[in-house]
């Protein structure tokens, strides 16, 4: 879900969005974080990937707030927009996030979740980073990837893979 608040020349103008939850339970709780901290120009996104564990309403609410509110406690800004560009990035974010193969997102939610479950174990979070590395190569996505850096080279194979995120210069030089 997401939300955002934005300044214009009559007052605020507030969006948030469930992106497929039940209502209310993960745009406007975000909002509600925004709307309570005073937050203006601000977008906050949260990707929520799911584990096998229905949370119900009051578990959702819980988990886009907390999340949330981690992340703006910790400062994890990622972008600065100007007022008139704020939706737009906020869009293109979420977009570029939505590119990543899903086989990637899952070894992402494993390898985080299999951390927390071992309570930063180091040695844990490298067996699992070793495991899900081997898994990559043997995948369509990586087969393809393999393919193409013997066409083209593995740096050109990389900055057109990591180009959509904006990794390896490929940003405008405005950020």
């Amino acid at each position: 879900g997401y939300a955002l608040r934005a300044k214009n020349e009559h007052g605020i103008d507030a969006y948030f969005s469930d992106d497929g939850e039940p209502s209310g339970t993960a745009g406007k709780p975000l909002l509600n974080i925004l709307e309570g901290r005073a937050m203006i120009n601000t977008a906050v996104l949260v990707v929520r990937y799911y584990g096998g564990i229905n949370l119900g309403t009051g578990g959702l609410v819980k988990a886009y707030s907390e999340a949330a509110q981690m992340a703006l406690d910790m400062g994890l800004v990622l972008q600065v927009s100007a007022d008139d560009d704020l939706a737009d990035n906020a869009w293109a974010l979420a977009t570029r996030i939505a590119q990543v193969p899903t086989n990637q997102l899952e070894m992402i939610t494993r390898s985080l979740n299999a951390v927390a479950d071992h309570m930063y174990d180091p040695p844990a979070s490298r067996r699992l980073g070793t495991l899900f590395d081997g898994v990559a190569r043997h995948s369509q996505e990586g087969k393809d990837f393999v393919a193409r850096s013997e066409d083209v080279g593995f740096r050109e194979a990389v900055r057109e893979r990591d180009r959509p995120f904006g990794d390896y210069g490929e940003r405008g030089s405005s950020r």
